[in-house]
């Protein structure tokens, strides 16, 4: 099992943008949440094709100056990928030894929310771009990470401001 980082608000939800779409099961029918209503999803895709996509539009503005995605287990835009966040803080040295201490980490407060607040994800992105402000890192292999280390910067940076923090899924 992994770590994903979620918007604690979705940013298009947030923003009234999102696409959403009645979930099919497999055998073509609707399915339904727990009150009996059909469930409804977000289509990443087409809110993408109408502009209302906010991490698609922020990322874009940057022009790829915020480093390069690490996209969620399932591919969403605007999920993180926090096993390999937190892989990061390992090697520039921010990450402790205890895999919960969740100050310099990915993971959130271990509660039944197991979120990082806004205020959470600022202070690591701040902490992440002090590193890389003194020097270029490269991993144990002799990869250069430095675009993986901007794009995790960035995203903290968009959660806390577009989506009111992250939520952790592990």
């Amino acid at each position: 099992m992994g770590l994903d980082n979620i918007p604690h608000i979705y940013p298009c939800l947030k923003a009234g943008t999102a696409v959403q779409v009645t979930k099919q099961g497999s055998n073509g029918g609707v399915i339904l949440d727990e009150d009996g209503e059909p469930l409804r999803v977000i289509d990443c895709k087409e809110t993408q094709n109408r502009d209302g996509c906010p991490w698609k539009r922020e990322f874009d503005k940057t022009q790829g100056l915020s480093g390069h995605p690490t996209y969620g287990m399932l591919g969403t835009d605007c999920w993180y990928r926090g096993k390999w966040g937190n892989y990061l803080l390992e090697v520039v040295g921010l990450r402790q030894e205890d895999p919960y201490d969740d100050t310099m980490s990915f993971y959130g407060e271990l509660n039944d929310r197991n979120q990082k607040s806004a205020e959470e994800c600022l202070e690591l992105a701040r902490a992440i771009e002090l590193k890389m402000a003194k020097r270029s890192w490269t991993s144990p292999d002799g990869e250069n990470i430095d675009e993986d280390l901007a794009y995790a910067a960035w995203w903290l940076r968009f959660v806390a401001t577009h989506a009111g923090g992250s939520d952790c899924w592990f």
